[in-house]
């Protein structure tokens, strides 16, 4: 890693930005019911930065066509542990899926 941008795999190098994400919130938090309701979309708590929200169904046909799409092009995932983490994290939204 160098100056936490670029990062070297092999011959490769790719340049990363924002820097890889270290720790993932896969637990479920419960907050207070939002009304109106939130929609997928970006959303701001307070004065804190604004990210993305996506809504638990949403998120998790978005893993799978993500999936779908690493499938299609042989792409190895455990070589990118970032993917691998984000895939993991739009799953989770499953009500319908055991978690582990």
């Amino acid at each position: 890693m160098v100056n936490g941008l670029l990062c070297k795999q092999g011959p490769q190098v790719r340049f990363l930005y924002p820097p890889p994400i270290k720790e993932l919130a896969m637990e479920i938090r419960k907050l207070m019911k939002a009304e109106p309701r939130i929609e997928t979309g970006v959303t701001q708590f307070g004065s804190d930065w604004p990210g993305v929200f996506l809504r638990g169904d949403n998120a998790f046909m978005l893993a799978n066509k993500l999936r779908n799409i690493i499938r299609d092009h042989s792409i190895d995932i455990h070589n990118d542990p970032e993917l691998k983490s984000i895939i993991d994290l739009l799953e989770s939204c499953n009500v319908n899926k055991s978690h582990e």
